[in-house]
């Protein structure tokens, strides 16, 4: 295939579409010089999905890629090959993607290269010929939150954008172009595009989102000749806080023998049990009841059935927690919940709303972890609230006798238990806004305006949730 040319009157032309597309360029009229046959690959930042599984996250790489109908010079995905003959002699221009170079940050801590099995220096993930892949990362700091990004690696032949045109007319027979994204001109202008590449203006194709790509080499990728490296923009962040595989519930407290002051705790432990490969497991079948004393790890080996197995034969399970035993507290106050009914007003139309807690006297464990922080754990009750009439519940139970021992050990990796405290934070009645008597003072001690048609009174809590009452 011969190259094209360009002559005086086309390049008029070219000018004026360089314009409409929004590119500043300088030419000089006139010149009959060979344009390069580029190409244009397409390389937009790869997508990331984020799901806790327990005790492990599951991280879903999508690598999105369009080419557009009927452009045989434009291409995206997993590679691409170009074949012309120039002078007798086949130019072959191809694309190859590496793969996907990941980062995560747990907490507040600085990026850094995801390192796992089965990923390479740098956090490489190769995607081979696939537009998706999911990865299984251990959880090894539950409950602190983990966020991802990744930017796609892909080797080209790609066009030097900072070369200078050659005085002698010569053009490399690298002459891919790497779009930062998806290029947004449909069709492709090749002419427009072939004479800013020959003129040696970087900074225009740049400014369009065209990459420099690199010669050196990428991710432990060896540097091979004529061939440039190319990275996407960075993804948008995907984030969690994966939960443990193991929890806590705190059952009861205990007498320790010979100090009658002094208390245990009786917990009840559950963990996932998975079987071998990385197949999803399962909650303990119940519950591994253990006790320890103020100062005492966490820490049990028992057997117990094998909640993969339904021949009930049984495994042996070894749980160590984080945490030790600082104190029992009696006779903490606990609000396990709240309900805000409607109420009639004594003199004035229409209803106002009451609001009443339900609170009880309960024993609390308090863990520690080696870094002194400290966590909770309220004695597991039967929880009953008493609805009224139209009323709204916070927090929802499933049913008006909520037996917590009982969720816990059907569900470990749902159960949720309240806090000690859980109160109303405050109250806001709405109004037209401030009452005004004779003489434009504000209406102090005057009788409330009736909230308009509409408007409901509102209840903020401590979670930030809003209540609404009809």
């Amino acid at each position: 295939m011969k190259n094209d040319r360009i002559g005086p009157g086309r390049a008029s032309a070219i000018v004026c579409a360089l314009v409409v597309c929004g590119w500043c360029i300088v030419m000089v009229l006139g010149t009959d010089r060979a344009l390069p046959h580029v190409y244009v690959y397409n390389l937009p930042p790869p997508q990331l999905r984020v799901i806790d599984g327990i005790g492990r996250i599951a991280l879903t790489i999508t690598i999105p890629h369009t080419t557009p109908p009927g452009e045989e010079r434009s291409a995206s995905g997993a590679s691409a090959s170009w074949t012309r003959e120039v002078g007798g002699r086949a130019v072959v221009n191809t694309v190859e993607r590496i793969g996907v170079l990941l980062e995560m940050r747990t907490g507040t801590s600085d990026w850094a290269p995801l390192q796992v099995p089965g990923i390479a220096d740098q956090g490489l993930v190769r995607m081979g010929e696939g537009d998706q892949a999911t990865l299984t990362i251990a959880t090894t700091e539950p409950w602190v939150r983990h966020t991802c990004h990744a930017r796609t690696l892909i080797a080209a032949t790609g066009y030097p954008l900072t070369r200078r045109p050659d005085p002698q007319g010569a053009i490399p027979d690298e002459t891919v172009l790497v779009y930062g994204g998806i290029f947004p001109s449909q069709p492709v202008p090749w002419p427009e595009l072939a004479y800013l590449v020959e003129q040696g203006s970087p900074e225009a194709l740049v400014a369009d989102h065209f990459l420099l790509g690199d010669e050196r080499s990428r991710a432990g990728v060896a540097a091979r000749a004529g061939i440039r490296y190319y990275l996407s923009g960075v993804s948008r962040e995907a984030a969690l806080v994966p939960s443990s595989d193991t929890r806590i519930a705190f059952l009861r407290a205990i007498d320790i023998p010979g100090d009658p002051k002094g208390s245990g705790a009786e917990l009840l432990l559950s963990h996932v049990i998975r079987g071998s490969g990385n197949q999803d497991g399962h909650w303990l079948t119940v519950p591994i009841r253990c006790i320890v004393y103020p100062g005492d790890p966490i820490s049990v080996e028992t057997v117990v059935p094998d909640p993969m197995r339904q021949d009930k034969l049984k495994t042996e399970v070894r749980l160590t927690v984080p945490y030790r035993l600082v104190e029992v507290q009696h006779s903490v106050r606990r609000c396990a919940g709240c309900i805000v009914r409607p109420q009639s007003r004594p003199t004035l139309p229409g209803k106002d709303f009451a609001i009443s807690s339900k609170e009880f006297l309960t024993d609390a464990a308090v863990l520690a972890d080696a870094s002194g922080v400290r966590i909770t754990l309220p004695q597991l009750h039967t929880i009953r609230l008493s609805p009224y009439h139209g009323a709204i519940t916070y927090p929802t139970y499933p049913s008006t006798d909520y037996d917590e021992q009982l969720a816990f050990s059907s569900d470990p990796g749902t159960f949720c238990q309240r806090g000690l405290i859980r109160r109303l934070r405050s109250r806001m009645i709405p109004g037209p806004g401030p009452s005004r008597i004779a003489g434009g003072r504000p209406g102090i001690g005057a009788t409330p305006p009736i909230p308009p048609p509409g408007s409901w009174p509102m209840a903020a809590w401590s979670t930030g949730r809003l209540s609404r009452l009809r």
